[in-house]
């Protein structure tokens, strides 16, 4: 047999041992250096200084395959295993194309308000009614449980009267959704927090951290500053045991300091679930990605003696401990659809406007989206089918990353997202030094004699 290293076998040195990382099948695995190098010497195959039982070990592993091994058929085998078909468990309302803030870095200043190019859209009582009862009939077709929607702008509670009427009619209809709204936080009133308690609405807050990094760029429409009455907001919702989380968008004014924020957040505002946000489009050019990656990594003790759950992060860990291909970076990929405030029906929000990608509407049979072509595409959107990620190491951690990042850089949804390579990557090198530190790891001896 004539043995070679698999093309998705990724070799780090480390002192007095290699570590090898298959990464397609998210696995680590441990080899003693003076046993790597017989390795090596003997061509990968049995020797004097080589048992067979560790050229065996290393063959059901993955590590060594055949010099006939069929790279493509091993993706097709690949892709049949981990892709799925479409499960529809969020459904985003835009409810609201107008903002009273100008956040200096909103990525969706350009299409949201290009869509909005007559003047601020808000969607309609009979909109989302038609939208929440397509989405109840799309949802139960895969009997998908957790079901949500998901109301967002511009800033949602400008159009607070829809919010309302809809926790009305969802209740009403009896209808099994889970309720959250993105929100700048700023306009919430007595009425409103009688609605949040009453339907135990989840509140998602976008605060970047004090008020110093805060206010240097969530500002109002009239540049003031907001975070007084963001932060006052989001501590009388909180006491009242209303769900809370939040989102902080890491920036040039606030990501050196991540481990400051994390203290003001736990120590300050008691944090249990929260989203770092890395810029996206033109305004992440100022950002370093793998700077800002790195910040995010080294505070993970932090954040695990805080108890606080960062989802981008901590799925990516739970994928690589459990040597699970982390298939989707974001829920526009086959797990939710998108509602404009016309009624038209697309896969993600930072598109919203684009005929070419709302190609759908509120009006049609549950079938007809079930069988939507675009919101397909999107489903089956693998990195997999990128042919200059197959060779990455982090492709089994990177979910694909952004289409939005990917149409603005190539033209196309199905081209790579470079902020995502140095993300995926920053992380996996660091769960690399974590394998070899710790655990994540299986340690490949066999009788090496």
């Amino acid at each position: 047999m004539n043995n070679v290293i698999s093309p998705f076998i990724h070799v780090r040195e480390m002192n007095d041992s290699v570590i090898l990382f298959h990464s397609l099948d998210v696995k680590t695995f441990s080899v003693p250096r003076d046993l790597w190098e017989r390795l090596r010497e003997a061509n990968y195959a049995p020797s004097d200084s080589i048992s067979q039982s560790a050229i065996d070990a290393l063959i059901d592993r993955g590590v060594l395959v055949d010099k006939s091994f069929n790279r493509s058929r091993y993706l097709d085998s690949k892709k049949k295993s981990i892709q799925k078909r479409p499960q529809y468990k969020y459904l985003y309302l835009i409810s609201e194309t107008s903002c009273n803030f100008s956040c200096k870095y909103c990525v969706y200043d350009g299409e949201i308000k290009r869509s909005s190019a007559g003047g601020a859209r808000r969607m309609s009582d009979e909109v989302a009614k038609k939208a929440v009862l397509q989405f109840d009939e799309v949802s139960n077709a895969d009997r998908v449980q957790g079901r949500y929607i998901v109301y967002y702008g511009g800033e949602p509670l400008l159009n607070f009267p829809l919010i309302k009427t809809m926790c009305d009619f969802v209740e009403s209809e009896r209808l099994n959704f889970k309720t959250t709204i993105m929100t700048n936080g700023s306009l919430i009133n007595e009425d409103m927090i009688e609605t949040f308690d009453k339907y135990r609405v989840h509140l998602a807050f976008s605060i970047d951290g004090n008020q110093i990094h805060h206010d240097g760029m969530r500002v109002d429409n009239s540049l003031n500053p907001t975070f007084n009455k963001v932060v006052s907001n989001f501590k009388r919702i909180s006491s009242l045991g209303i769900p809370v989380s939040v989102s902080c968008t890491l920036h040039a004014n606030n990501y050196r300091e991540l481990p400051y924020i994390i203290d003001y957040f736990h120590n300050e505002l008691n944090v249990r679930n929260l989203g770092f946000n890395i810029v996206h489009g033109k305004h992440g050019k100022e950002l370093y990605v793998e700077d800002v990656t790195q910040c995010i990594v080294k505070c993970f003790h932090k954040l695990i003696e805080y108890k606080m759950y960062e989802g981008r992060l901590m799925e990516r860990v739970k994928s690589f401990a459990n040597s699970s291909f982390f298939l989707r970076n974001c829920a526009s990929y086959g797990r939710k659809y998108v509602v404009d405030p016309d009624g038209r029906v697309g896969p993600c929000h930072a598109f919203a406007g684009d005929s070419n990608c709302f190609d759908n509407n509120v009006d049609q049979s549950a079938q007809e989206i079930l069988n939507s072509t675009t919101l397909a595409a999107w489903n089956y959107r693998s990195v997999l089918d990128v042919e200059e990620c197959l060779s990455c190491p982090a492709i089994g951690l990177c979910g694909g990353g952004c289409a939005y990042n990917s149409f603005r850089e190539s033209g196309t949804i199905f081209a790579k997202d470079s902020g995502i390579c140095k993300y995926a990557n920053t992380i996996l090198e660091w769960l690399l030094q974590e394998a070899r530190e710790n655990i994540f790891k299986e340690v490949i001896g066999g009788d090496s004699r």
